[in-house]
């Protein structure tokens, strides 16, 4: 998180909207379960605000994969789902 805020740091410049920042995906691939108790392989995190639900920006994503079971998802044709909304 650290090196995406001082992206976004760097990007700003005085007069510029933030609507003029560029959109960021941050991908942690991990050889571990990220969340215990949760089988899947893929998390995807968004920035909201917490009681109303109200997304904050589109242009600020992270990925967590965990790369045991992408092995498992990509031979069952699973990934394809996910590839597909992008």
């Amino acid at each position: 998180m650290y090196y995406i805020a001082a992206m976004f740091a760097d990007i700003m410049t005085e007069g510029n909207g933030y609507l003029d920042v560029h959109g960021a995906i941050s991908v942690v691939s991990t050889n571990y379960q990220p969340f215990p108790g949760s089988d899947d392989y893929r998390y995807e995190f968004h920035w909201w605000e917490d009681r109303r639900r109200v997304l904050l920006t589109e242009r600020r994503e992270s990925i967590f994969l965990d790369l045991r079971r992408v092995r498992k998802e990509f031979e069952s044709g699973k990934w394809k789902d996910w590839v597909s909304r992008r």
